[in-house]
């Protein structure tokens, strides 16, 4: 049920010991009985020395709706107060007042999930590489699972029964399929700009893995670092079965090379992996002008067409440089201009912008990619110009459903 909790009081049947939670999977005493005792760390702790043996009673259904009159915190308080859960020991389990929102509740959720998030993203240096707190936590945890196969076997059996608990949602689905159900819709989710949340976890994540520090005098990254070392993994020389001297690299090369130089029929025509690369080299060649060799090739061309005494194709490579360094175009040589094409392709793609609306950043530190996504014409745009400066820029936005582009335009940081 959405927006629903359920109060409910757990019984010891043979201490008496009672307590008093709250939970959102359940809503009947049936399945509760079945699947749910209750989650406070002393009654779970009564229970590991009493046995699980338990009565369920649910004591009713409430919302979490603030401006609802059947909303829960009230209700939960005044029962807690009532029968002094704290601090009657001989009858109740909870330390705690149960006020029936307590890792929900609207006012507290927001504010534990962004310590949460900021605390798992702050930087730590480990073993001379700077990684996120949560990157520490799961390189901790990898190790004692290594210290102890047993018990981590043993606590991975216990999750997965508990996962595969039926809930009551109709379909009688398990917990594990609705909690990925949610999480796949809140990744899939998208705001009112286009873009879904996967997108903008990607972009913090890149930006993460980007930022410089400096470690032993020089500039690097965690990208950078973790290149260095996958390189080193890669390259570490080690002796195989047959005693010969070797390393991951050279062994992936010759798996690779084993494959691609298994022949097979194409078209009627035998060809391999080497020769299908090539075809595409060499297609990738002529559409790239930016390719030295290629460029070179096709001015080799141009002139053997133009000379009907040399073959079509032939390629000389030293008279198509010279070509190169000495025709002129507009004051420049073909060899510079196409130096400034590379370079300002370069340039390009690390130029990083924000997105601005009505004076308020909506998006930081954004790349070209990013800003092409919600629209292509928004890289035109300007203060003085933005989206829908004019009547036309209007329509065409509306004509494609993206009216809350209007206003928008970006600046290059």
């Amino acid at each position: 049920m959405k927006n629903k909790v359920t109060l409910y009081i757990a019984e010891h049947n043979v201490t008496g010991l009672k307590y008093f939670g709250k939970t959102r999977l359940y809503f009947t005493e049936e399945d509760l009985q079945k699947n749910y005792h209750g989650s406070g760390v002393y009654w779970k702790n009564h229970l590991k020395k009493h046995g699980d043996n338990v009565t369920m009673k649910i004591y009713g259904i409430y919302s979490l709706d603030e401006n609802s009159d059947n909303y829960v915190k009230p209700i939960a308080l005044k029962f807690s107060e009532d029968n002094n859960i704290v601090e009657d020991y001989d009858n109740w389990a909870n330390q705690t007042q149960e006020d029936g929102l307590d890792g929900w509740g609207t006012e507290r959720t927001n504010e534990i999930r962004e310590k949460i998030s900021k605390s798992k993203k702050e930087l730590v240096l480990f073993e001379g590489e700077l990684i996120t707190k949560a990157k520490l936590s799961s390189i901790t945890r990898l190790k004692n699972e290594k210290l102890n196969p047993e018990k981590t076997k043993e606590m991975k059996l216990k999750m997965s029964l508990k996962l595969k608990k039926t809930i009551n949602t109709g379909g009688g689905e398990s917990i594990a399929a609705k909690r990925g159900k949610l999480i796949r819709a809140n990744r899939n989710k998208i705001d009112e700009f286009g873009i879904s949340n996967a997108d903008k976890i990607r972009q913090k994540s890149q930006e993460t893995m980007n930022i410089e520090f400096f470690k032993d005098g020089e500039k690097t990254s965690i990208n950078k670092e973790r290149n260095k070392k996958t390189s080193i993994t890669l390259s570490k020389e080690y002796i195989n079965e047959n005693g010969e001297k070797t390393s991951i690299a050279k062994e992936n090369s010759k798996k690779a090379s084993k494959k691609f130089l298994k022949e097979f029929i194409l078209d009627g025509e035998v060809v391999n992996g080497y020769i299908l690369r090539g075809r595409k080299a060499d297609k990738t060649k002529k559409k790239n002008g930016t390719y030295k060799k290629a460029y070179l090739k096709r001015v080799s061309n141009f002139e053997a067409k133009s000379n009907p005494d040399k073959k079509k194709g032939l390629w000389n490579r030293d008279k198509a440089i010279k070509t190169l360094n000495e025709t002129k175009v507009n004051g420049m040589t073909l060899e510079e201009m196409r130096i400034k094409k590379i370079t300002e392709t370069k340039n390009k793609t690390s130029i990083k912008f924000n997105i601005i609306k009505e004076g308020k950043i909506i998006y930081e530190r954004v790349n070209r990619k990013f800003v092409n996504a919600l629209s292509q014409t928004l890289l035109k745009s300007s203060k003085e110009k933005p989206l829908g400066f004019s009547t036309r820029s209007k329509k065409a936005l509306a004509s494609i459903g993206k009216e809350n582009l209007i206003g928008c335009y970006v600046e290059t940081i």
